[in-house]
């Protein structure tokens, strides 16, 4: 009898245990401080959830950055930065890779994501305000 009751017992701190674990895993927020860049007449924005598409079955989550009119207030441009293929086996906030950077540099959108991975992309002349 003791031993059903330590075992019982056992059973119940380690199922105990096993929660807390799943319950202490936090989804993943946006990462803070992502500030837009203002050039030439443009501020120049990232997205905060990507975009998604699906090919063969596959989910891809596309990333991208956009470009406002500041005097108007409207899009004038969008860009797709880069692409995650999506593993359906693991969790899907822990592959998400948000863009962290964004600067100008002779003419051009740098961007930078959590990985370390450095993007620069044109910026058309015709949205340039001189």
């Amino acid at each position: 009898m003791t031993r059903m009751i330590n075992f019982g017992l056992t059973l119940g701190i380690l199922s105990c245990l096993l929660l807390s674990i799943n319950i202490a895993e936090a989804k993943r927020g946006i990462p803070p401080g992502l500030s837009p860049v203002i050039y030439k007449g443009i501020k120049f924005i990232a997205s905060h959830w990507p975009k998604h598409e699906k090919i063969n079955g596959k989910k891809i989550d596309i990333w991208y950055v956009e470009g406002w009119n500041v005097e108007k207030n409207s899009k004038v441009w969008e860009k797709e930065v880069y692409r995650i293929s999506i593993d359906n086996f693991l969790e899907y906030d822990v592959q998400m890779v948000f863009i962290t950077s964004l600067s100008i540099e002779k003419d051009k959108l740098v961007i930078v994501n959590e990985r370390g991975k450095k993007y620069q992309v044109d910026i058309p002349k015709n949205i340039l305000k001189e």
